[in-house]
C-alpha cells in the first residue's frame, strides 16, 4: 500500500504544461478604397472603387523580409451622362515586405508584443482590367503591366491597415493607377 501510494504521489507531481504561443490568425478578407489618379478614369468611372481580395497569412510583418503573392481585385459602376459605364481590375504581383520597427527580446523578461507593428514593401507584376465606358464606345478589357510602393501597420494579431501606390499601365487608353487605402482582417 505504502508503495501504491508513493507512485500515486510521484503521477500527481508533474511539470506544469509549457505556455502554448498566442494563435495566429492566417485568413480573412482585405477591404478598401482605390482611387484612381487619371482625370479620364475618374470621370468615366468614378472617384473611388470598391477594392477587396481574400487575405491570407498573418497580419504582423516579418521580422526579417519576405516575399509574398499580392492578390487584389476593385470595382466600380458610374452613370455618365446616360450611359451605364463599369470597370473591373484584378492585379496579381510578387511583393517584398521589411519590418520598419525591430523587436528585442530581453533575456528573462516576459515577450509582449507591441500594438502597431510598422512595415514597408514594394510589388511588380501584371494587371488585367475590363472596361465598358459607352460615351467612348469601348468595352473590353486588357492587360497592363503594374507595380506598386506602400506602407502600413499591423494592429495587434488580427488588423492591418495600409495606403499602397498602385502603378498600372494603360488598358483601353485608360491609365488605371491610383492609391490604395485598405483594410485587413483576420479570423
Amino acid at each position: 500500500m505504502p508503495t501504491l501510494l508513493l507512485a500515486l504521489l510521484a503521477l500527481g507531481q508533474t511539470e506544469a504544461p509549457a505556455p502554448k504561443p498566442p494563435y495566429i490568425p492566417l485568413y480573412g478578407v482585405n477591404v478598401g478604397t482605390y482611387l484612381p489618379t487619371s482625370a479620364a478614369v475618374r470621370s468615366r468611372f468614378g472617384d473611388n472603387w470598391f477594392s477587396f481580395s481574400p487575405g491570407f497569412g498573418p497580419v504582423l510583418p516579418p521580422p526579417v523580409p519576405r516575399l509574398s503573392p499580392d492578390f487584389n481585385l476593385a470595382t466600380q459602376r458610374k452613370t455618365f451622362g446616360g450611359f451605364q459605364n463599369r470597370a473591373f481590375m484584378a492585379s496579381l504581383s510578387a511583393q517584398y515586405q521589411w519590418p520598419l520597427f525591430q523587436l528585442y527580446v530581453t533575456e528573462g523578461e516576459p515577450f509582449k508584443l507591441p500594438t502597431f507593428l510598422p512595415y514597408a514593401g514594394v510589388s511588380l507584376g501584371g494587371a488585367y482590367a475590363n472596361l465598358r465606358s459607352q460615351a467612348d464606345n469601348i468595352n473590353g478589357s486588357g492587360f497592363a503591366p503594374s507595380g506598386s510602393l506602400y506602407v502600413g501597420t499591423s494592429i495587434g494579431l488580427r488588423s492591418f491597415v495600409e495606403a499602397r501606390w498602385r502603378a498600372v499601365g494603360k488598358v483601353q487608353g485608360f491609365d488605371l493607377s491610383g492609391l490604395d487605402l485598405s483594410v485587413g482582417l483576420r479570423f
